[in-house]
């Protein structure tokens, strides 16, 4: 993926909450638990061809910057993908991916 804007997007990937948190912080203590390639013990992530190191529950890109992530899903299921930079979320910016 690549930021082609102005301003620095994330990438997350979680089971949708029944209830959604109400900020960015609650949004990351959120995905802390529930972001889809925690789990995985092949996920890794290079971000402008460097490899990020340790855990990881967001991509988060700066503009110009590409990331490359890889990993295998350990379950089934329809997850959302969003970004939850201020407004981002509420302007549009999430989608879904189903694992089968």
């Amino acid at each position: 993926m690549t930021n082609t804007g102005k301003v620095v997007h994330e990438l997350h990937a979680y089971n949708t909450p029944k209830v959604a948190p109400k900020d960015e912080a609650g949004w990351d203590a959120y995905m802390q638990k529930n972001t889809i390639w925690l789990p995985s013990k092949d996920a890794t992530l290079t971000i402008n061809g460097k490899a990020k190191k340790g855990s990881f529950f967001e991509v988060e890109l700066q503009p110009g910057e590409k990331g490359v992530l890889i990993f295998t899903p350990t379950k089934k299921g329809t997850f959302e993908l969003a970004c939850h930079k201020p407004s981002h979320y509420e302007g549009g910016m999430k989608g879904t991916v189903t694992v089968k």
